[in-house]
């Protein structure tokens, strides 16, 4: 029996990463920078169907808006092609159905495998 959704996100071990509290992830550029998303491995810490969405920012601009269904016994891949030249990323989570038998139901996910380019 699972007891929680991180083992299930562990593409390269042993480390993944995750929001504690179920915060915002937000990543950066410094010194006018930029960066190409290309793909992140998730899944759900608590709930299924947890709403991960992702926010990809040119400037001030947000370009790149989109949500998915994640899970805590299932994988997601998320992969970008037209994902490049960003200042800023931010990935959200809302909603979700507790999972059944787990102790904690919060908003948390887990990633692992997070791939950005720079150079853009």
């Amino acid at each position: 029996m699972s007891t929680s959704g991180y083992p299930t996100v562990v593409a390269s071990p042993p480390f993944i990463a995750y929001n504690p509290g179920g915060a915002d992830v937000v990543i950066t550029s410094v010194n006018s920078t930029t960066f190409a998303f290309d793909s992140v491995i998730i899944a759900s810490a608590w709930r299924d169907n947890l709403v991960w969405s992702i926010y990809a920012y040119q400037g001030n601009g947000n370009v790149i808006a989109g949500s998915f269904f994640i899970q805590v016994l299932n994988q997601t891949i998320i992969s970008c092609g037209v994902c490049s030249d960003l200042n800023a990323l931010v990935f959200t989570t809302s909603g979700g159905t507790p999972h059944l038998g787990l102790a904690q139901n919060g908003t948390e996910f887990a990633f692992d495998n997070l791939c950005l380019s720079f150079g853009y």
